[in-house]
């Protein structure tokens, strides 16, 4: 499913294609999916332009307290089966591995799949996660996380807060 690019991987589906940097020497944005098109029409789904791109982790929160910046820290891949993995490890000011796993699934879906393992207390722990649309197809984003749906999770234009299992919403 996922094919190796010069700068990452990229997918092709039935009706969705599109690519995943992770370059971690790129201090503004390590990682971002990016290149989001619909096969059929050729249209652009994304923002494709400096650290704007797609279905990306961008910072972990608690209580009152900004605990990192994903999407800017170095991180690892791994490609299982059909799932491409970007991991973060632990850190001194964030004592958290984060992965999340992206799965393509046709004829146009991007599965994600998204895994903390704590390794101190943080009350009230955050995702926060981006996802730049095409101005276009800004009202025909359709999200479902678990068994939430649009309608019942917070949710502005630009983020999405992924609650992490165990955790209060």
């Amino acid at each position: 499913m996922w094919k190796k690019t010069s700068d990452g991987s990229g997918f092709e589906l039935a009706e969705l294609r599109g690519q995943l940097w992770c370059v971690p020497e790129h201090s503004i944005c390590s990682y971002r999916v990016g290149l989001l098109e619909h096969v059929p029409t050729s249209a652009k789904l994304g923002v494709d332009t400096g650290a704007m791109g797609g279905l990306t982790l961008f910072r972990a929160l608690a209580r009152d307290a900004y605990m990192t910046e994903l999407r800017a820290t170095p991180a690892e891949t791994e490609v299982t089966e059909d799932t491409l993995w970007v991991s973060w490890q632990p850190t001194v000011s964030h004592q958290a591995a984060v992965r999340i796993g992206y799965t393509p699934l046709e004829p146009n879906i991007i599965d994600m799949t998204v895994e903390v393992i704590e390794h101190a207390y943080y009350p009230d722990y955050e995702l926060l996660f981006s996802h730049y649309t095409a101005s276009c197809h800004s009202d025909d984003l359709i999200v479902s996380v678990g068994r939430w749906t649009m309608e019942t999770v917070a949710a502005h234009p630009l983020f999405l807060l992924l609650p992490v299992a165990g955790m209060a919403l």
